[in-house]
């Protein structure tokens, strides 16, 4: 199996960059850049997603298992499954969205929550 610092290597070659090219879109240093393709560092997935985005491929072709995605729209939306292959940027990006509003909406409802429950301790 391939590592992330594989991948990320490959998709470098693929669009003919240097290192130091894509270090610089990333706004790090081309030695930090170097350990992550030689498995010295993990990237941080800030520094995947980015990574994904300068490079023009969907962040989960850079990961070891691009295959399926774990995928629940919002709490409200019982359904939970996978996102079989899993190809477009566009529509990485949608879901990364919905994810990030789905825990926006639990946030929410865990403050509610949490006053509920601080209101009744006063009146208790």
């Amino acid at each position: 199996m391939e590592t992330i610092g594989q991948r990320i290597a490959q998709e470098r070659f693929a669009k003919r960059w240097t290192q130091e090219k894509l270090a610089s879109e990333l706004g790090i240093t081309q030695s930090l850049l170097s350990d992550i393709e030689n498995d010295k560092v993990s990237p941080k997935w800030q520094t995947i997603l980015s990574t994904a985005e300068k490079l023009e491929v969907p962040f989960s072709k850079l990961l070891p298992n691009d295959s399926n995605i774990l995928y629940q729209p919002s709490m409200n939306d019982n359904s939970i499954g996978f996102v079989h292959n899993y190809n477009s940027f566009a529509d990485e990006r949608k879901l990364w969205e919905a994810l990030l509003q789905a825990k926006d909406e639990i946030i929410q409802s865990q403050k509610l929550v949490i006053a509920t429950l601080q209101e009744q301790g006063k009146k208790g």
